[in-house]
């Protein structure tokens, strides 16, 4: 894997979360569109045996729609899980990086900062600090491009 798909990766990796957010607020938005209670007068009143207009609406948007919105639900849980898990083992891969490597890389590709502030901060020259960058992408590169759930990722 080339140092550039690895730098896309921790780029990717950051965002996560939001991505992880995004498909979770799609399942509150569909589990409550189709959630026959959600739309139910449920006042405790009796209507003797009359269905209301409020409950045959509901049941019909539940039958036309329902199974593609549970099918939709079942997708989007798949690939909560699945960022879920790359996203952990991004973090394992960085966690075993050693020490100036991994804070080089973090700090650039994560926090954002750059190679002035990074070498400033960890009191080391812009030069050996390059060299730390170039030693974790290799590292990170090698433990990627053995990973079966980077192919799955358009990054």
């Amino acid at each position: 894997m080339t140092a550039e798909k690895t730098i896309k990766i921790l780029k990717f990796w950051r965002t996560i979360p939001s991505e992880i957010r995004l498909r979770q607020n799609r399942i509150y938005e569909l589990e409550d569109r189709y959630n026959t209670l959600g739309t139910v007068d449920m006042d405790g009143m009796p209507r003797s045996g009359v269905i209301g207009d409020q409950t045959s609406n509901a049941v019909i948007r539940l039958d036309t729609h329902h199974e593609s919105a549970l099918s939709e639900i079942k997708e989007l849980e798949y690939e909560i899980s699945r960022l879920q898990d790359l996203e952990q083992y991004i973090f394992r891969a960085l966690k075993h990086l050693p020490y100036h490597p991994k804070m080089v890389v973090y700090r650039m590709y994560v926090d954002g900062w750059s190679l002035v502030k990074i070498a400033y901060n960890l009191h080391y020259s812009e030069r050996q600090c390059r060299r730390f960058k170039s030693e974790a992408l290799d590292l990170l590169s090698l433990q990627f491009e053995r990973c079966p759930l980077m192919s799955g990722f358009p990054m």
